[in-house]
């Protein structure tokens, strides 16, 4: 009975006819009807890459455990829509917080992690909040906020009642005119706002059947975002599919082929950029009356903005819009009269500190004598108009530094996200039961994992992780994950291959490790029999320590060693078009978010991601040391390149790219004042160098370390690298050193991201060569600026989970 009170309040007596009829229309009596929905949805999706948040009640998913695979599988995010879908504003506290306590534990003991939370009914409160809090939820979604895109003249007089009933009953939205449509922390929690009218006001309440007219109005939503460089996150229901798909496809169409293109992205990733955005700094010294030094601390994704940029003495810079240019240099002098930032009293109040932050506008409290790209005293109107503050700042017509709302230049931002409470007519009626907010009185700790029976480990064994070390990149990549993972009280087994100096930088990195096997060459018929040897070669020692689970980068040779043993395993990858073995898979691949998932969906069962690329795992904990400038004769003068040719043994190596780089040698062989460091993969492919080049060797030219260094600190102080391809390309980008790929393979989805990003250079040719290659000295400093540990954070925490179980 409390329900459909609920339901009369809510869309009033007349409408409860026609919403049982939607109600016996939408959904079936079986999962069908929904699963192709759901199915049609996704691809309709999977040809733009796009992979929506989905809130599912948790009740829903332990009745249905095979809908939250089907999420997982596809990749679709999953967050926590409630235990039940209840109104939460008729919950206490205390029972707030049991139910989302439960729900988290339901949703949370698979992989990956549900970390969002939207509330049912979109009812919430400030105990929501704190009960949110308290459950170690990342962040919610459930603030509207309405845009004018609406003629209400134009609908029928009862409907617009319901519509205006929505609206005070339920939604309460914050006016999209008056305040910034962007993600901010309230109480310690990241509020993503959601974008309305959403699907059910304009379908079940405007009755709007025509996709034309839905188009029409959520394009225009679309629009005044990307205007005003806001979000647009759309809420959608899956049973309403069916009318609203061909509208998704148009919105998605028309985002990414704007001017300058929309972030699609979903909440997790709108998330985790909101934190990164937070650590973002702008250092400002008044050097004269008319001079003043920015250093700027940022991460790569980063778009410094500056209005009036004619005021630079440096030129690098692209414009953007709205009289603003982005600046690429992190270290350079403004010319002005003014402070090119904002200069606030010690009135303002911390809310309002908060709100400039969080738009990235760099202020300080105001100097007394200097003066201000804008001054700020105390705003009494703030809280009811955040949107007219901004466009007084805006208005300034002098010079004036800010951080870009998103990532990588994109202008605006958009997010679909489903609400998923019921698969079936009998999921549905169950909500009269739910709805009756009967308290929860324990959880029920014994329920089994929701991973499919055949990912499950025993978790009565040793919890013993095997990590196998096949070649020099993955005692970098592993180094800090077995860290991590030790004091999380997990025994490391850790064996290697010797191969391109992996037991030296295992040592180096005081890595315990036990070396068994070595590398066959390049030719195809002994790769395939020392793999085969080498797996036999495992075997010992994996039949002694009896690992629960075996962990690698891409290792051929244990993952037949597992699958013999029957130990679960899992393989990262950063390279999808990698050739693994034909009929062995993995149980679970980690990759990051941009590799697609269709590329990697058919060789395992489980696809886990993580942010950034394979190198923001360890990067961020690299410490530069200036004596190797020391150690390798560095001069001031000189131009330092470290090149890495090609690996000629790898079975992805071209012809080509073996001839970009003796076309690079020679070109540079022949440049004034230029001193490379050469990193040959091998001792063959060291005399070939030495043999083909002797006086560029013998000159000093061409230096070949006689020791193995540490490659973050060789590229470090570099000025450029020039590299065949892997790992050191990568790592050069996410240190933000000019980097240059002469690899000539299947271009991997990592490299494209960060070739399009402007992070690494594709060389195709000699005249690439000479033309893009940009010798110029690099401004190096002690300062590095990607310090964030999401990426570790994120592997180690679905690997724990996994072991756990």
């Amino acid at each position: 009975m409390e329900y459909l009170k609920f339901i009369v309040h809510t869309k009033g007596l007349s409408e409860l006819p026609s919403r049982l009829m939607l109600i016996l229309k939408r959904f079936g009596f079986t999962e069908k009807k929904l699963k192709d929905f759901l199915s049609d949805t996704d691809d309709l999706l999977k040809p733009y890459h796009v992979c929506p948040t989905v809130f599912i009640t948790a009740s829903l998913a332990e009745k249905r455990p095979y809908i939250v695979d089907w999420f997982e599988k596809v990749g679709w995010e999953i967050a926590i829509h409630g235990y039940t879908h209840v109104n939460y504003k008729k919950l206490p506290a205390h029972e707030q917080l049991k139910h989302v306590k439960k729900a988290k534990y339901l949703l949370s003991n698979g992989v990956p992690q549900a970390v969002g939370f939207r509330a049912p009914y979109l009812s919430w409160n400030r105990h929501t909040t704190s009960a949110l809090i308290g459950n170690d939820i990342s962040w919610s979604s459930h603030q509207s906020v309405l845009w004018d895109c609406l003629k209400l003249k134009d609908f029928k007089e009862r409907d617009v009642a319901n519509y205006q009933r929505a609206l005070t009953i339920l939604y309460n939205p914050k006016p999209a005119a008056k305040f910034p449509v962007i993600p901010y922390f309230k109480d310690g929690l990241l509020e993503i706002p959601i974008s309305l009218p959403d699907d059910e006001i304009l379908i079940d309440r405007l009755r709007i059947s025509d996709s034309e007219q839905l188009f029409d109005i959520w394009n225009e939503m679309l629009l005044q975002a990307y205007e005003r460089g806001d979000l647009f996150t759309l809420l959608l229901h899956p049973e309403r599919a069916g009318i609203y798909s061909s509208v998704i496809r148009r919105l998605i169409e028309k985002s990414i082929s704007m001017e300058r293109p929309i972030w699609i992205a979903n909440l997790n990733e709108i998330s985790n950029w909101w934190k990164e955005k937070t650590l973002f700094e702008i250092g400002i010294t008044k050097i004269d009356h008319n001079q003043y030094r920015i250093n700027v601390t940022c991460s790569a994704r980063a778009s410094l903005l500056m209005k009036k940029p004619e005021s630079f003495t440096d030129s690098n810079r692209q414009k953007t819009s709205n009289g603003y240019s982005a600046v690429m240099e992190r270290d350079f002098i403004v010319e002005s009269k003014i402070k090119p930032i904002l200069g606030i009293s010690t009135e303002v109040s911390p809310q309002l500190q908060q709100f400039l932050k969080n738009e990235g506008l760099p202020f300080e409290i105001a100097v007394e004598g200097e003066h201000y790209a804008y001054r700020i005293e105390a705003c009494d109107n703030f809280q009811e108009n955040q949107v007219e503050l901004l466009d007084k700042i805006e208005k300034s017509q002098v010079p004036f530094l800010k951080f870009s709302r998103w990532p990588n230049q994109y202008k605006s931002a958009f997010s679909l996200t489903y609400d998923l409470d019921a698969v079936t007519l009998f999921d549905f009626g169950s909500r009269m039961f739910d709805f009756s907010s009967a308290p929860i009185t324990s959880i029920d700790m014994s329920r089994p994992n929701r991973l499919p029976p055949s990912k499950m480990v025993n978790s009565n064994q040793k919890k013993k992780i095997w990590i196998d070390l096949e070649n020099s990149p993955h005692v970098l990549f592993f180094s800090p994950i077995i860290n991590k993972l030790s004091k999380e009280g997990f025994e490391i087994l850790l064996t290697s291959r010797d191969c391109s100096q992996v037991s030296v930088l295992a040592e180096l990195f005081h890595l315990k490790h036990k070396q068994i096997g070595h590398h066959f060459g390049k030719n195809k018929i002994l790769k395939v029999i020392g793999l085969l040897y080498r797996s036999l070669q495992l075997l010992p020692t994996i039949m002694k320590e009896r690992p629960d689970f075996a962990l690698s980068h891409g290792s051929r040779s244990q993952l037949l060693a597992a699958k013999i043993m029957q130990i679960p395993s899992a393989i990262a990858v950063d390279y999808e078009h990698s050739k693994g073995l034909l009929l062995i898979h993995p149980d679970w691949a980690i990759v990051p978010d941009i590799i697609p998932e269709e590329a990697v969906r058919h060789w395992t069962k489980a696809i886990l991601r993580y942010p950034g690329i394979k190198e923001d795992v360890y990067v961020p904990s690299f410490v530069p040391d200036k004596s190797i400038k020391d150690q390798l004769g560095f001069l001031d003068e000189e131009l330092m390149i470290t090149v890495r040719p090609p690996a000629m043994d790898a079975h992805y190596y071209t012809q080509e790219s073996g001839a970009l780089f003796e076309y690079v040698i020679d070109f540079l062989g022949q440049i004034k004042n230029v001193r490379m460091i050469l990193l040959p993969r091998n001792k063959s492919q060291e005399a070939f160098i030495t043999k083909k080049w002797p006086d560029l060797y013998s000159d000093g030219n061409m230096v070949i370390p006689k020791y193995v260094v540490n490659g973050l600190n060789l590229i470090w102080y570099s000025d450029l690298v020039i590299s065949g391809g892997g790992t050191m390309n990568r790592e050069a980008a996410a240190l933000g050193v000019p980097v240059y790929s002469i690899f000539r393979g299947k271009l991997g989805a990592v490299d494209k991201y960060l070739s399009d990003s402007g992070r690494l250079f594709l060389i195709e040719s000699p005249e690439d060569v000479r033309n893009k290659i940009k010798l110029a000295p690099r401004n190096k400093t002690d300062k590095l600026m990607n310090r964030t540990t999401e990426a570790l954070d994120t592997i180690v925490d679905h690997i724990s989970r996994i072991v756990s179980v």
